[in-house]
């Protein structure tokens, strides 16, 4: 089965093939060697066909060097948005024990940055099976310490930390064997895309991921009749898309639930026909500008994000020096201290098991300054769901979904402004699919958001904006 071009590694262009049930190799699989299969350093491999699918018989000659066999395509690239690592069974039919790897690449995979490679854990003894799991994220945590402008990809994070592999553009599967005095042989009797089960920690949704005396400040549930318009604003303009207007009759709750909707329908900009310019998409929107804000503390919402493709919700903040700063342009800028932190960022092109964390500052024209991962794997739970958090305190930007921390910024430039929280969605962004008519409307689905504020950095800026008094009326002459 063939999906549209993938989003992602920009190398990726050519069909994109979504394997049945998940395989690469195996049940329902037929291999076609001349097509998939290329050896190094004089390792053959022979395809052995049955009734359930493919295996591969590899030779790995005596020698020195690490020797290998490549798997690909028939064209183009594996489509594995759906999963979040290959799960790759071997046998060991050789004479003597051996340790096999594994390695996944994207894109061209011509560079390291595109691969991540896995030993099996033990060697494997004569006759002996063993499961390699490739896992697309790695162990090691993003991470940024004291970096200061970020120009290349490379400068952005601590070296060996952050994830590589684009799982919308799956390039080779490499099996290979360390050099050896004799002669090796192995049986791939599979390999499978997964997406593995999970299970969050008690704390999430309860409390902040570390310990302290906290104190909840925001706990929105959407259990009411209608939104709380004392906290969240329905219409806040649209800076992202030319295209969709944003408008309040977009977004409703349903069975205690927010409920930003996008679909084709022609209207005017925030519910303003004063505005004149028509756009064909309307979207629902919420932020707290103006209404709530805080600096530091843990933010969390648990979301069900839209799977059409071409859409482009977020959650995510501005900063907000309040009223006495105006114009807008000058409360919310992102110098002087500011920042926009971007707790989940998701392109709907990248699948349900990617999203893009990030901090930005300095504005956003030339000079503008930026650190994060759009290689941020996630496991939504089994009803849809995935819970991003950011633990926002001096110095350090901590991102956390569903419980486990996905990324690591430490900086003395980390913001020290209150922030208002935003959940939209439109449609684009720098990576995505076009946008499919035919998909919509969707839903973008936020099931609570909630903050905490540890008690020693709570500020008088934090909380609800005090709004004035209205003006005495005056009697007319």
């Amino acid at each position: 089965m063939l999906s549209g071009p993938a989003a992602g590694d920009t190398a990726a262009v050519g069909p994109h093939i979504i394997p049945p049930n998940g395989y690469l190799l195996g049940p329902g699989v037929a291999i076609h060697a001349a097509k998939q299969i290329s050896g190094k350093g004089g390792t053959t491999a022979a395809v052995v066909d049955s009734p359930t699918g493919s295996t591969l018989k590899l030779t790995f000659p005596p020698g020195k060097d690490t020797e290998s066999v490549t798997l690909k395509p028939t064209e183009g690239y594996w489509d594995l948005r759906e999963y979040l690592e290959l799960r790759v069974k071997v046998r060991n039919d050789g004479q003597t024990p051996v340790t096999p790897s594994a390695r996944a690449a994207s894109g061209d995979g011509s560079a390291d940055s595109s691969t991540i490679t896995v030993a099996a854990s033990t060697p494997l003894a004569p006759g002996a099976e063993a499961e390699i799991v490739v896992p697309f994220a790695n162990p090691k945590v993003w991470t940024s310490i004291n970096r200061d402008i970020q120009t290349t990809d490379d400068d952005r994070h601590e070296s060996g930390t952050g994830n590589q592999f684009a799982n919308n553009a799956g390039a080779t599967v490499t099996m290979s064997v360390p050099g050896s005095r004799a002669a090796q042989a192995l049986t791939v009797e599979s390999i499978q895309a997964d997406r593995p089960s999970y299970a969050a920690p008690g704390w999430l949704g309860q409390r902040p991921p570390v310990d302290s005396d906290w104190t909840k400040t925001l706990d929105e549930e959407f259990d009411g009749p209608a939104i709380n318009e004392k906290i969240w604003n329905l219409c806040d303009g649209n800076y992202w898309d030319d295209s969709t207007h944003i408008t309040s009759r977009e977004t409703s709750i349903v069975d205690g639930k927010a409920i930003l909707r996008y679909e084709k329908k022609t209207g005017y900009a925030d519910d303003d026909t004063d505005k004149k310019k028509l756009t064909n998409y309307a979207a629902g929107f919420l932020d707290t500008n103006g209404k709530w804000r805080q600096r530091y503390g843990y933010w969390e919402a648990r979301m069900k994000l839209p799977k059409a493709p071409g859409l482009w919700p977020a959650f995510w903040t501005m900063p907000d020096r309040g009223a006495a700063f105006v114009p807008q342009e000058k409360r919310d800028d992102t110098w002087n201290g500011g920042m926009e932190f971007d707790m989940m960022e998701f392109l709907s092109g990248w699948g349900p098991c990617r999203y893009n964390i990030a901090a930005c500052w300095d504005g956003y024209d030339k000079g503008a300054k930026s650190t994060g991962q759009e290689l941020s794997y996630v496991q939504p739970d089994k009803d849809g769901f995935v819970t991003s958090g950011l633990l926002w305190l001096p110095g350090k930007a901590i991102f956390y979904c569903n419980g486990k921390e996905i990324g690591h910024f430490e900086n003395k430039r980390v913001s020290t402004v209150p922030a208002y929280i935003i959940l939209y969605i439109v449609h684009g962004g720098w990576d995505n699919l076009p946008l499919d008519d035919s998909k919509l409307p969707d839903d973008f689905v936020i099931d609570y958001v909630r903050v905490w504020q540890r008690k020693d950095l709570a500020s008088a800026a934090d909380g609800y904006e005090a709004v004035p008094p209205p003006a005495p009326a005056t009697s007319s002459p």
